[in-house]
């Protein structure tokens, strides 16, 4: 009997555990790299979190971003273009984690720029990822 309760708290302790790893509640969809980085995808990750959209955003074949410039994530929507993060590449990583504090709803699709450092706040338009935020990820 007490064999068979370890082995049950194991498996709940388990499942708990891969439960956590996977985040559940995550929704994902996919963005394809463009022509200027014809072999890049990402795929985002997005959950809702109390102090706003934790989007983890995972990345294969975008190199690294060249000194003097970064890539920059954004989402768009009617109201217009809102920055979620800034990050470079540059290391072993191909994991961002990116926040946003506006109503995804509001807001269909996400891009990722590559900004000269200097540059200014807004977007280059240079869009190295594009996607669409499916209307049930939103």
């Amino acid at each position: 009997m007490v064999l068979v309760a370890a082995a049950a708290a194991i498996v709940v302790g388990a499942t708990g555990l891969v439960t956590t790893l996977t985040q559940p509640d995550a929704q994902t969809f996919a963005l394809s790299g463009t022509e200027l980085a014809t072999g890049a995808k990402a795929r985002a990750e997005l959950r809702d979190t109390p102090s706003g959209v934790e989007i983890t955003l995972r990345t294969s074949g975008l190199d690294g971003a060249a000194p003097g410039t970064y890539y920059e994530a954004w989402v768009k929507g009617a109201k217009g273009l809102v920055p979620i993060g800034t990050f470079h590449l540059r290391g072993e990583s191909d994991r961002v984690v990116l926040w946003s504090g506006v109503d995804m709803a509001a807001y269909p699709a996400m891009t990722v720029t590559v900004q000269p450092e200097g540059g200014g706040a807004a977007s280059s338009g240079r869009v190295v990822l594009s996607g669409a935020v499916p209307p049930g990820k939103r």
